[in-house]
């Protein structure tokens, strides 16, 4: 996203003679494919590939060296803007305060907290008798799976508006009510509850940053065998994550091990 062209360009040349012509799955597209599985906790094996329209160009980039990516940062910053808005929000959620969703059709607007569509949930115990820490997990997993997957908050969208074109739901409330019944399962296991936890761990202060691209990483977490970082925030995750076979991939580095 930088605006510094020399600097991108150099990126971008570095890239082509580096990496695999063939990309990674978009966050979206892991979400998804995860849903059409059923939700597993161990997804069945199968080609990790993109075919999402950067995808395409990049394959165009890696055979010609002397091509490039033309951006439009305008619309890159409010897609960027947009999303980071949203995710601002989670920080009272963290507080333990209940937010309100305001549910926004053509001609409809609803609002509905996030504790109510928790209790309509089917395989959430009694959120009356319920661990505070627990409850803020539940909250943040419904947060996600509304903002990212009813509202389609995802800098490359396209896998989830062809989910929801396949499921022929257009409608924003629809889609939060069928979530809310048919997928369930999201808030406890998969893509939404490690982001949860992401969230959980790094909210000991103030918003930071880079938590939004700290948990699109997070996603791609089951499908590598080691995870390397330099980045700390991934170590209170490390802590956070109670399955093993996850939590073992996490490979910290120090700085100077890799300048």
């Amino acid at each position: 996203m930088t605006s510094n062209t020399e600097k991108r360009e150099k990126l971008i040349y570095f890239c082509q003679h580096l990496f695999s012509e063939s990309l990674l799955p978009t966050p979206s597209e892991l979400i998804t494919a995860y849903i059409h599985q059923g939700a597993p906790r161990v997804e069945k094996v199968r080609p990790l590939h993109s075919h999402s329209e950067i995808a395409k160009v990049w394959i165009d980039l890696v055979s010609n060296s002397k091509k490039t990516f033309k951006i439009d940062h305008n619309e890159l910053r409010s897609r960027a803007k947009f999303i980071q808005g949203h995710i601002r929000s989670i920080h009272q959620i963290t507080k333990n305060s209940d937010s309100i969703i305001t549910l926004a059709d053509k001609n409809t607007s609803t609002e509905i907290s996030l504790s109510h569509l928790i209790r309509a949930a089917e395989g959430v115990e009694n959120i009356e008798t319920m661990h505070p820490n627990k409850i803020k997990f539940y909250k943040i997993s419904m947060y996600f799976m509304l903002v990212f997957l009813c509202g389609e908050a995802d800098i490359e969208n396209q896998s989830i508006k062809d989910f929801w074109t396949k499921a022929g739901i257009d409608s924003t409330t629809e889609r939060v009510h069928f979530a809310v019944k048919e997928l369930h399962k999201l808030l406890h296991v998969g893509p939404f509850a490690t982001m949860a936890l992401m969230v959980i761990s790094q909210m000991t202060g103030k918003y930071p940053r880079g938590l939004w691209f700290d948990c699109m990483h997070s996603v791609y977490l089951p499908y590598v065998d080691y995870f390397f970082t330099t980045d700390m925030h991934f170590q209170t995750l490390q802590h956070a994550i109670h399955e093993p076979a996850l939590s073992q991939k996490l490979v910290f580095l120090k700085k100077d091990m890799i300048t």
